[in-house]
């Protein structure tokens, strides 16, 4: 609020669990740039809705959401800007990508891949 930016954007307080789907539904983009995160069930949900996801380097975040995430350092505010501005300026549609390669198929050629590569 001290940069002004309340106008551009929600700053969201405590809200109830009941009450996220319809946030992110109205929104573009959801952004976690915290230290250290897992999964990244809240991304995912967020994701599910049709926002676009701004999220740090940090936990398994980049792996799970490589294919459709914009990354940052989350240590590094003009690396969010560009993160973010990214996201807001990109045309694709989220929903069309599947952000869960986790088959065994897909990890099968990866790690066939990773020793090729070796």
């Amino acid at each position: 609020k001290e940069l002004g930016l309340d106008e551009q954007f929600n700053f969201i307080d405590l809200v109830d669990n009941a009450e996220m789907p319809r946030i992110y539904n109205e929104s573009k983009v959801y952004v976690q740039v915290s230290d250290t995160e897992t999964f990244g069930v809240s991304a995912l949900e967020a994701y599910k809705c049709g926002c676009k996801l701004v999220l740090s380097r940090s936990g398994a975040l980049e792996e799970v959401f490589s294919d459709v995430g914009f990354f940052c350092n989350h240590n590094d505010y003009s690396d969010i800007t560009r993160s973010l501005k990214a996201a807001l300026n990109s045309t694709e549609n989220v929903n069309n990508k599947n952000i869960l390669n986790y088959n065994r198929e897909y990890r099968l050629k990866a790690l066939r891949q990773i020793i090729k590569d070796d």
